[in-house]
């Protein structure tokens, strides 16, 4: 099952110690933001990544 937990600031050590208190094989916790920004900045990076001038983009929006 996945799931989107917020956690209140004031309550993530304790949410901490809850996920490792549970066996290690029970949950998997992923920053899905970060991930995905990291993917991205990678490939902006190594090139991997068509990118435009924004207003040639904003261009070919408004032509649509």
């Amino acid at each position: 099952m996945t799931m989107k937990i917020n956690i209140d600031d004031s309550y993530v050590n304790l949410f901490e110690d809850f996920i490792q208190s549970l066996p290690k094989d029970a949950v998997t916790v992923t920053s899905l933001l970060g991930d995905e920004i990291h993917k991205r900045v990678e490939e902006y990076n190594t090139n991997k990544s068509e990118t435009i001038n924004f207003n040639s983009g904003l261009d070919n929006i408004r032509e649509k």
